[in-house]
């Protein structure tokens, strides 16, 4: 069964609205609309019961691993593109699963892809943007059922402009382990609980 990832978590009523997701993804001190101080993102993960998820863009190893220890997540998902070193020092030290991410048609996914399913417990298939990822833009999803099987046996989570209109046909496309919407289920840049449900039952549903 594919499992759903509903990022972005801003508010209390955001966690609320997410609570039939199996993973809600907390964005912090990455300098984008959805980032959080370490101080709000703990608050909020507290009253978190699904697996939570911090998102972040750091380079350092041990500003990443100091992330973790703070938080203690039960996934730490590393945005930027950091080499095999950073990643396996991370894998060391953060204590709990890390997912890295391949930008779908940046030109070196398919190297990128070798590297973390040799280190990392999965990637993230997001969509290339000049920013690095995150723009809410969807790819050629054959590209990424052809990383999928270059990423074996690592699972893959596929992201990028989802939303309840295009996500069955990606995930059959595909057949992530696990999709990642936040975009895709807000209106006027909060999220929307009914848009929220929607994309989650058509998940459940194209199984």
């Amino acid at each position: 069964m594919t499992k759903v990832k509903i990022c972005g978590m801003m508010r209390p009523q955001d966690v609320e609205m997410s609570s039939g997701a199996d993973y809600n993804g907390f964005v912090v001190n990455a300098g984008t609309r959805r980032s959080l101080t370490v101080e709000k993102a703990r608050d909020l993960m507290s009253v978190c019961s699904r697996s939570r998820v911090v998102v972040t863009n750091f380079r350092d190893a041990s500003m990443l691993i100091d992330l973790a220890s703070s938080l203690e997540p039960e996934v730490l998902q590393i945005s930027a593109p950091v080499g095999d070193g950073t990643l396996a020092a991370v894998k060391a030290g953060a204590g709990c699963e890390l997912w890295a991410v391949a930008h779908v048609g940046s030109g070196d996914e398919g190297p990128r892809v070798r590297m973390i399913k040799g280190i990392a417990d999965a990637v993230m298939l997001d969509t290339y943007s000049p920013a690095g990822g995150g723009a809410g833009l969807s790819h050629d999803w054959s590209a990424s059922s052809r990383l999928k099987e270059l990423a074996d046996p690592a699972p893959i989570i596929l992201a990028g402009g989802l939303d309840s209109d295009n996500v069955e046909y990606a995930v059959r496309a595909v057949g992530p382990f696990a999709v990642d919407v936040s975009s895709g289920v807000e209106v006027g840049g909060a999220k929307d609980p009914e848009r929220v449900r929607k994309f989650i039952d058509v998940v459940r549903l194209c199984q």
